[in-house]
C-alpha cells in the first residue's frame, strides 16, 4: 500500500515536472513561431 502511494506521488511530481518544462519550451518557441508566421497569435 505504502508503495503504491509514493509511486503515484512520483508520478504526479514528474508531470508537474513535464509540464513545467513544457511550459518553459513553449513560452521561448512561440516568439520562434510568430516571427516565421505573424498571422498566428
Amino acid at each position: 500500500m505504502l508503495m503504491e502511494e509514493m509511486t503515484s506521488l512520483k508520478k504526479i511530481q514528474w508531470i508537474i515536472g513535464m509540464r513545467r518544462s513544457w511550459r518553459r519550451w513553449l513560452t521561448r518557441n512561440m516568439g520562434k513561431l510568430k516571427r516565421k508566421n505573424p498571422k498566428l497569435k
